[in-house]
């Protein structure tokens, strides 16, 4: 992918990340653990409540409302997944912020693999994120975006699987849709191993 002059700086980026095994997972079961972690400020970030949308066909699910960032389990499409949303404080190049909202996910991914009480029912897959950019004016769904953003992506793809061939794949061209993409690869190394990985190309980029 080549970049052309459009200049993009998302503000609010949300990174979707697949459960491992949704039916073994009932959204309701992360409402205590939620508040847990707002007792314990188990995140990055200030955490300020829990919301419960269950009773929505394929809504939000339960949403743990943060300051800087919204963490839910969506129910969107009928796949239940992670869904973390950064809606400020970004700052830097746009790859850096895609790097940090991406990171922030990984962290909550972590955490909720990690939660106790789910007993391993948290578990997602680390085989393939998906991003929107929800600032329509500052990145409106076409394909000057995709340019703009091609080249921040495959290396941010390549950044999270060091190891592996990553496909980015543009999901909606619909200019009514936020721009989204999938970044995937074809084996699952684990939460751990991408997280340490995007971490440790960072270092090396500072």
């Amino acid at each position: 992918m080549s970049r052309e002059d459009t200049h993009v700086e998302p503000n609010r980026i949300a990174v979707r990340i697949e459960l491992a095994q949704p039916a073994a997972l009932d959204p309701e079961d992360l409402v205590p653990v939620f508040h847990g972690w707002i007792r314990r400020g188990a995140l990055e970030g200030v955490l300020i409540d829990v919301a419960r949308y269950g009773h929505v066909h394929h809504g939000p699910g339960i949403l743990l409302i943060g300051h800087e960032a919204d963490h839910a389990i969506d129910l969107a499409g009928g796949r239940p997944s992670l869904l973390v949303t950064t809606k400020r404080g970004l700052d830097g190049t746009a790859a850096d912020r895609l790097r940090a909202a991406v990171a922030r996910a990984l962290a909550t991914a972590a955490a909720l693999e990690a939660e106790p009480a789910l007993g391993g029912r948290g578990r997602v897959r680390a085989d393939a994120v998906t991003l929107r950019v929800l600032d329509r004016l500052a990145a409106p769904n076409e394909a000057a975006t995709l340019a703009a953003l091609g080249d921040d992506l495959e290396a941010l793809a390549g950044d999270l699987w060091p190891d592996q061939e990553a496909g980015v794949q543009w999901l909606d061209e619909d200019p009514r849709a936020p721009f989204a993409v999938r970044l995937s690869v074809a084996s699952d190394p684990g939460v751990a191993v991408v997280a340490a990985s995007l971490h440790e190309a960072g270092a090396a980029v500072a």
